[in-house]
C-alpha cells in the first residue's frame, strides 16, 4: 500500500513539471508569433524609443544600444508609399535586436497622458510621430512683416527705389508749340517749356532763338532775371498781338517775334549752351534741331506737342499719359513729336504734370 502511494506521488510530480514546461514554451510561442507580425508594420517617419520594466521606474525611457537597431531606424527616413502606420500602437522590438538585461538609458523623451502603455515585460517600444525639426518648421511670421513683403519694398523702408522716370534727359525740353491761330491770326503762337527734373530751374538770361528755312537766324526773346521754371512746371513764351499772349496767360511776351512753317527753334542757356531744339517742316537749310525735322503741316489752332515717357519708352501724352508730362526725348523730332487737334498751352501758374 505504501509502494503504491509512492508511484502516484512521482506520476504526479512528472504530470505537474510537463504541463508547466508544455505551457512556458507555448507562451514563448506566442510571444514569437506576435512579434513576428508587428515587425512587419512600417515606421518611416516615425521616432523609436524603447522601455523596459524596471521595479524602480515604471515605462522609464532606456536606450537600445543594438548597432542593427539603430542602423534600421536611421534607414526608415523615407516614406514608404500607400503605408501608413496606426496611430498608439504598441510594437514589440524583435528579441534579436535587443541585448538581454540591457539597462542603458535613451535621451529622455517625455510621456503624457497620450503615451501608449507597454504590454510585456520585455524590452519595449512604441510609435511615437516625429517632430518635425526646428530648421523645418515654418517661423511665426508677423502681420507687419508679412505686408512689408507683399510688395517689392518693405513698407517701413526708409530708403524706396525711386518712382519710374518721367523723362529719359535731365534737361528743360521744349514740349509745344503753335504756329497760327488762322486766318488774320498768324502771329498767335507760343512756345512751351517743361521741367522734367526733381529740382526748380533757374532760366534766367536764358533765350530763345530761331532759324528761317533759309537758314537766316534771330532772336526770339531773352528772359528777364528771377525767371523760374518750377520741378515738374511749364513756362510759357508768345505773342503779344491782338492779345493773345494775355489771353493765354503767357510768362514771358513779344509782339515783334513770331515763328511760321518751315522753321526751327533752339532753347539756350546764358552761355548760348543749346539745351533743346526742334525744326518742322522741309528743305530747311542749316536748321537747329534733331536728326530729323517734324514732317507734320500744322493747321490753325493746332500743334506740335512732344510725346510722354513711360516705362517702355515714349507714349502718346494724350489719353492715359495726358497727366504724365512731356518727357520724351530720343533726338528725332520727328518720332518725339505728335499732331494735338487743339492746342494746350501751359504757363507757371499751370498745374505740374509727371
Amino acid at each position: 500500500m505504501q509502494f503504491r502511494a509512492y508511484i502516484f506521488l512521482i506520476l504526479g510530480i512528472i504530470l505537474t513539471s510537463g504541463l508547466f514546461v508544455f505551457s512556458g514554451k507555448f507562451i514563448n510561442i506566442f510571444q514569437d508569433k506576435n512579434l513576428a507580425l508587428l515587425a512587419e508594420i512600417p515606421l518611416n517617419n516615425y521616432n523609436i524609443v524603447s522601455f523596459e520594466k524596471d521595479t524602480a521606474q515604471e515605462n522609464k525611457p532606456k536606450k537600445v544600444t543594438s548597432k542593427k537597431s539603430e542602423k534600421e531606424i536611421v534607414n526608415k527616413s523615407q516614406p514608404i508609399e500607400n503605408s501608413k502606420p496606426p496611430e498608439n500602437k504598441a510594437i514589440i522590438n524583435s528579441r534579436e535586436n535587443i541585448p538581454a538585461n540591457n539597462n542603458s538609458l535613451a535621451p529622455t523623451v517625455p510621456q503624457n497622458q497620450n503615451s501608449p502603455t507597454p504590454l510585456l515585460s520585455n524590452a519595449l517600444t512604441y510609435i511615437q510621430p516625429s517632430i518635425a525639426s526646428p530648421e523645418n518648421t515654418p517661423s511665426n511670421t508677423s502681420t507687419s512683416n508679412q505686408e512689408a513683403t507683399s510688395s517689392n519694398y518693405s513698407v517701413n523702408d526708409s530708403n524706396p527705389p525711386p518712382p519710374s522716370p518721367i523723362s529719359n534727359v535731365s534737361h528743360v525740353l521744349i514740349s509745344e508749340i503753335q504756329l497760327t491761330g488762322g486766318s488774320g491770326k498768324t502771329t498767335n503762337d507760343f512756345i512751351e517749356l517743361w521741367n522734367p527734373t526733381d529740382s526748380d530751374i533757374d532760366i534766367s538770361n536764358w533765350k530763345l532763338r530761331k532759324r528761317t528755312q533759309s537758314g537766316s537766324e534771330s532772336s526770339m526773346g531773352v528772359f528777364a532775371d528771377g525767371s523760374i521754371i518750377k520741378s515738374h512746371g511749364f513756362f510759357l513764351w508768345a505773342n503779344s498781338n491782338d492779345g493773345f499772349s494775355s489771353s493765354i496767360g503767357a510768362d514771358i511776351e513779344y509782339s515783334s517775334y513770331s515763328i511760321a512753317d518751315n522753321s526751327s527753334i533752339a532753347l539756350q542757356d546764358k552761355d548760348e549752351n543749346i539745351i533743346d531744339a526742334v525744326a518742322w517742316g522741309n528743305d530747311l537749310t542749316n536748321p537747329f534741331g534733331e536728326t530729323s525735322s517734324i514732317s507734320i503741316i500744322l493747321e490753325a489752332n493746332q500743334s506740335y506737342e512732344r510725346k510722354s515717357w513711360t516705362d517702355s519708352g515714349c507714349a502718346s501724352s494724350s489719353g492715359a499719359y495726358e497727366l504724365k508730362g512731356n518727357g520724351c526725348d530720343n533726338n528725332s523730332n520727328n518720332q518725339d513729336f505728335e499732331l494735338r487737334t487743339v492746342s494746350n498751352p501751359q504757363n507757371s501758374k499751370s498745374s505740374k504734370e509727371g
